[in-house]
């Protein structure tokens, strides 16, 4: 196959500069971002930019993450993986593809729709899992939100609160009374109570896994993207409690941190897994490739609310109905078109094994190069997809760069970095917003931090002057 004549972006660059290293493999990468870049028909320039971001960074990124994950199930006498929704559905599309178009890497690849919410009432039911998911990234939720997180509702939990813890549950962000009440009356009222079947939204978990032949019949592993494992464990937990298996399954991770989970002995990753040193999070310290992952790894659909039963009998997810129009109008169909003609062009006929570290050098240098640097022109197509911030039915969301303004160097010069939390902006891609920020306030927000501890005393001193005379006026 040809490869058309067009100027080389700098990801191709550094993918070709380590192509030796890698033994070809991220040269194979950079011809197949040309041939996606080059050919993927785009409508207008916010297309065009998602496109040549997806061909230079997202697709190489990804693929090389599967193609290690088809690695390693293989080298383990692993015959079937299930990607794990939401992170998992273009995970899955490309195994599907790397999979039929390598024979040597043949698996049974499926797509398994879950979610923390979707298995909480199952996995509280079965008892003695960590419960430590629960109460992670609450700076944005309410409590009603955090109900639906553990698969139930206030209106089911209203039997066990007066009228004013009810009113608590409903205010942002959640207070640590609302905690304890969760803690220490909901989750053991709901402990008591079978998680095999019942509502929409707290049942059937356990049906649906098994109707999905989670753990049985063929040696099983479960594929995410990261980060503590906590659905693998749940997932895990359940089988194990409900005898669907007598071994834990294998997971397949980008990345892992520590937890305190479980099943952490059956867990692995390809990139960074800091609980034994292996590797490191390009973005740290700082951000982190978190938030950026999961954007590279977006779905069509909302996440998995629980489940039901279809009039066939059979058990099918409940998913939140918003999300999709989301993707829709930010661009998913183009990121989908494109890894598709990545795919299609993208091959590698040498020992994988061999390569799968050294690899790990030019992606962290086009991922670094795409958060730390990006365009103008980057930062306003990526910029646009709309990072999640609520749990469960009520989704709230904020886009990953929103430009700065002129009352936004205050926050700057009070807060130092985190002035985007000050502003009530708990995901901003820093980078990308000062990129698509006028470079007049660009410089005043870089001279305050670059001030430091000085700045951030004057604005203390003036925003104290300040409310006092406001009180007084």
């Amino acid at each position: 196959m040809s490869t058309p004549q067009v100027r080389p972006s700098r990801y191709e660059n550094v993918l070709r500069k380590h192509g030796h290293s890698t033994h070809g493999f991220s040269e194979s990468l950079a011809d197949a971002a040309v041939r996606a870049r080059s050919t993927v028909t785009c409508d207008g320039n916010h297309e065009m930019h998602l496109r040549d971001v997806t061909a230079g960074v997202i697709a190489p990124v990804l693929v090389s993450f599967v193609f290690w994950t088809l690695h390693r199930a293989r080298e383990q006498g692993i015959n079937r993986l299930y990607f794990l929704s939401r992170d998992g559905q273009i995970l899955h599309h490309i195994a599907t593809r790397l999979a039929a178009e390598t024979p040597a890497m043949h698996c049974d690849t499926r797509y398994l729709y879950v979610s923390r919410q979707s298995l909480g009432r199952a996995c509280l039911s079965a008892g003695a899992v960590d419960d430590d998911w629960i109460w992670s990234d609450t700076s944005a939720s309410t409590g009603e939100q955090m109900l639906e997180r553990i698969g139930t509702s206030l209106s089911d939990a209203s039997v066990l609160l007066s009228d004013a813890e009810i009113r608590a549950f409903k205010h942002q962000p959640v207070t640590d009374a609302v905690k304890q009440t969760i803690k220490k009356r909901i989750l053991p009222a709901l402990s008591n109570h079978s998680g095999q079947s019942g509502t929409p939204h707290g049942g059937f978990a356990l049906d649906y896994l098994r109707q999905e032949g989670v753990g049985q019949d063929a040696p099983t592993g479960l594929v995410d993207v990261g980060w503590k494992g906590s659905i693998h464990a749940m997932i895990n937990h359940i089988a194990e409690t409900n005898a669907l298996r007598d071994d834990p399954l294998w997971g397949g991770f980008f990345g892992l941190v520590p937890s305190d989970h479980g099943f952490a002995s059956c867990r692995e990753a390809f990139f960074f897994d800091v609980t034994r040193g292996d590797g490191e999070d390009p973005l740290r310290p700082g951000s982190s490739i978190y938030g950026l992952m999961e954007a590279f790894c977006a779905a069509d659909h909302g996440t998995v609310i629980g489940y039901r039963c279809d009039a066939d009998g059979r058990v099918v997810p409940v998913l939140e109905p918003t999300w999709g129009r989301r993707m829709e109008a930010w661009g998913l169909d183009v990121v989908t078109a494109t890894v598709d003609t990545f795919i299609d062009a993208f091959t590698f006929d040498g020992e994988f094994g061999r390569v799968y570290q050294a690899l790990r050098t030019p992606l962290a240098e086009i991922i670094t190069r795409f958060w730390r640097d990006p365009t103008v022109e980057e930062a306003n197509a990526f910029g646009q997809f709309p990072r999640e911030l609520g749990q469960g039915d009520e989704i709230h969301s904020e886009p990953f760069a929103m430009s700065y303004r002129w009352r936004d160097v205050l926050a700057f010069a009070k807060h130092g970095r985190e002035a985007d939390k000050a502003r009530g902006h708990h995901y901003t891609w820093h980078e990308g917003s000062m990129a698509i920020t006028s470079p007049l306030v660009q410089h005043a927000i870089r001279a305050v931090l670059r001030s430091g501890r000085t700045v951030k005393r004057c604005a203390e001193v003036f925003s104290r002057r300040w409310d006092t005379a406001s009180r007084i006026r």
